[in-house]
């Protein structure tokens, strides 16, 4: 009976908002939290139909029970998995209980329905059909993610391998996949329990859910360095840090709360971690110029929030302004001392509130106290096979070529640090667009001797021989001539182009460049305007590929026709160019005379992409596209180039889209602006906007039957 005591007191002190329900929950001392907890969550998130239940069927006039009591009592009994306890609570529920179902059973089918979750409030349901999976971290300091998917798999459990798209994480029983971004983190289905398994008890896993999983993931300290945790119980987070630490470094965690503090050192005990030092001490108290923290470099702040965004909570409702004002002015000093360990390099602050207050105000505030601190834009990444993040827009370096006019150098370089400023830093190039390795290569070194802490670059180039011996001196000449060009120690990702399928000596080149990437000299191998047969055929002969460039928009689909599911299903990123068709994709074009003279199509893209348009279904036809995306983005507040670049970047096997860089031309700021739009959360293109825009690209002709697949038009 002391479960659902403990639950109805927590109920009533967080009616009278004496406090979030997670720290009620924890301040309750009661022995089985995450019972407590769960029970507390899912009774409050029924709380509408469980008062209409007791008022129905006048339990509390007949029970004499207090209306919390009975509303903790009443969920279990019929929406739960029965009472779990005995004595006159249970006997008296027991005479009830016929009444209660039946009042349960006439509430669905007046509102025709046959769940309980669609009793609820809209605001307080899942989306339909949809049910949260469950999210098991493995921990490292104790086990490999391979050695548990093996246990798991003689467990009777099926291992479909890593997800691709959210559609994967909608699992059956016994069948899980490892998450699409974290790669400790294994999916199963949503009513999966591990509370009695073996790699629970031990440590070997971590039952904590994607959302506090991003903190540590974010921070990502090195090996050896010197952490702090400012409020750290109940301590998952706290475990994730070790185990990216490998346990070596310190790992300063702070909690004023010494019961969770508790908690928190038996949960870092079963699960390994030796490098922590517990502090019962108020973080905003913790001395900064403390010679202990002089090495300190990394902060995670986790602070006491509303937790009105934790999924067992639901609260969409309208929350008291009083206290999340409150809230919002502890967080505030908490971030503003964060900040003045002298030696700090990365902080990450996160909350569990769906409030702007306690976010994006806490954040404005502090930018507004702290005038050396800016905000920096937040750029989507993909992570490639061989594990490369790259932005899902990168900038491509095909306009220093020569084909779009002379390119100065010294322009060039800094227009780079325009886009890496932005949040843009992958730059796109090859070994045949002039000097660009060679301008990346300045701007590299320019970055590193800056003094400056610098966001890291991803630099991707191509490798594009001429059909001939494809011995492994060659290929190796020529990759350390890119990485020389370039001032870099390894290629982060070469990406390999072929222009004969007839000369079958590519597939040397490849093997080439497989033992280079064996030996550490490259990190990602990747193919350029490859088809999908020559994708098959090279994947069947051992050698990863990471991602195939290819010519993708809402002219050229052909990708969509069968290399798409090949890519998805062999964890391959298409990276795509000509998405805007060489800027003929936007308003500039839109309402004007079709263009023929060479002074009209006056860069190499332009005279590329109205020669594809007028394969695709010619000038009027475009017209009507332009006019239609015009609408589109008139609706979400953006450019013509912004909804195009999304249609293409929302494709399923889509990792990022290139973007020709505008170095020293006019208008590069907005280009800038296009692109952050186009890859923003904030940009969701609707059914009706696809609808509209598929009702205009139906009527074009098959591109697939005219050229062929992806980099035929380069091979006769």
């Amino acid at each position: 009976m002391a479960l659902y005591v403990k639950a109805a007191e927590v109920l009533e002190k967080a009616e009278r908002k004496q406090g979030a329900l997670k720290t009620l929950v924890y301040d309750s001392k009661f022995k089985n939290i995450k019972q407590l907890f769960a029970l507390v969550c899912e009774t409050q998130r029924f709380s509408s139909v469980l008062l209409d239940i007791i008022e129905s069927t006048k339990l509390l006039k007949q029970t004499k029970l207090k209306l919390h009591l009975a509303q903790v009592l009443v969920y279990d009994l019929v929406m739960g998995q029965g009472l779990k306890c005995g004595g006159s609570f249970k006997t008296t529920m027991m005479k009830h209980r016929p009444r209660l179902q039946a009042e349960l059973a006439r509430m669905k089918v007046k509102r025709k329905v046959s769940r309980n979750e669609d009793l609820l409030p809209a605001e307080a349901q899942l989306p339909s059909g949809e049910q949260l999976p469950r999210y098991v971290r493995v921990n490292t300091l104790k086990t490999t993610v391979e050695d548990v998917v093996d246990y798991l798999k003689r467990d009777g459990y099926t291992y479909q391998g890593q997800a691709v798209r959210l559609d994967d994480l909608t699992l059956k029983e016994k069948s899980f996949v490892k998450d699409l971004l974290l790669p400790e983190l294994l999916v199963f289905s949503s009513k999966t329990d591990f509370h009695d398994h073996f790699l629970y008890k031990a440590g070997h896993i971590i039952l904590q859910d994607k959302a506090s999983c991003l903190p540590a993931y974010l921070l990502k300290p090195p090996s050896g360095s010197h952490v702090i945790d400012a409020c750290a119980a109940p301590g998952n987070k706290t475990s994730h840090l070790a185990a990216i630490m490998k346990n070596k470094g310190k790992l300063f965690a702070f909690d004023l709360d010494a019961k969770r503090l508790a908690t928190m050192s038996t949960l870092l005990l079963r699960a390994g971690v030796t490098c922590q030092q517990l502090a019962h001490q108020d973080f905003l108290k913790v001395n900064p110029d403390s010679p202990q923290y002089k090495d300190v470099e990394y902060v995670l702040l986790d602070p006491s929030c509303s937790g009105s965004g934790m999924v067992c909570l639901q609260d969409r409702s309208s929350a008291d302004q009083t206290r999340l004002a409150s809230l919002a002015a502890f967080q505030l000093r908490c971030l503003n001392h964060a900040v003045r360990f002298p030696r700090l390099k990365r902080l990450v602050y996160s909350t569990c509130s769906i409030h702007s207050q306690e976010n994006e105000e806490v954040i404005t505030a502090f930018l507004q106290q702290n005038s050396s601190f800016r905000r920096m834009s937040t750029v989507p990444k993909v992570t490639l096979a061989g594990g490369l993040e790259v932005c899902r827009i990168l900038n491509g370096m095909w306009q220093v070529s020569g084909a779009h006019g002379t390119v100065s150098t010294t322009r060039a370089v800094e227009a780079m640090q325009t886009y890496a400023d932005a949040g843009l830093t992958t730059f796109d190039m090859a070994d045949i667009y002039g000097p660009a390795e060679d301008i990346f290569g300045r701007f590299n070194s320019q970055l590193k001797s800056s003094g400056k802490d610098a966001p890291a670059l991803q630099a991707l180039t191509k490798y594009v021989p001429n059909p001939g011996p494809m011995e492994r001196k060659v290929v190796q000449k020529a990759v350390q001539r890119s990485m020389t060009r370039m001032q870099v120690e390894i290629l982060d990702c070469v990406q390999f182009h072929w222009w004969d399928y007839n000369d079958r000596r590519y597939l040397d080149a490849l093997g080439h460049l497989s033992d280079l990437q064996n030996e550490g000299i490259i990190r990602e191998i990747a193919l350029t305007n490859f088809d999908t047969q020559r994708m098959e055929e090279i994947t069947n002969k051992g050698i990863r590929i990471s991602s195939n460039q290819v010519q993708y928009s809402l002219i050229d689909q052909r990708p969509a026709v069968k290399m798409e599911q090949f890519c998805l299903a062999n964890n391959i990123q298409l990276l795509t160019y000509g998405t805007l068709a060489g800027g003929l994709l936007s308003e500039s074009y839109l309402g004007k005379a079709e263009p023929k003279s060479r002074a009209e199509l006056y860069t190499a893209s332009l005279s590329k992409y109205k020669k594809m348009i007028d394969a695709w279904g010619g000038w009027s036809l475009f017209q009507d596209l332009l006019v239609t995306l015009d609408t589109v983005a008139k609706k979400h507040d953006c450019s013509v180039a912004s909804v195009a670049t999304r249609y293409v970047l929302d494709r399923p096997a889509v990792g990022g889209v290139i973007v020709g860089c505008r170095f020293g031309v006019a208008g590069a700021g907005q280009h800038i602006r296009d692109s952050l739009c186009s890859c923003s959360p904030e940009l969701k293109l609707t059914p009706e906007d696809h609808a509209a825009i598929e009702a205009v690209t139906q009527r074009s002709r098959d591109l697939m039957a005219l050229i062929g697949d992806c980099g035929d038009e380069y091979r006769s």
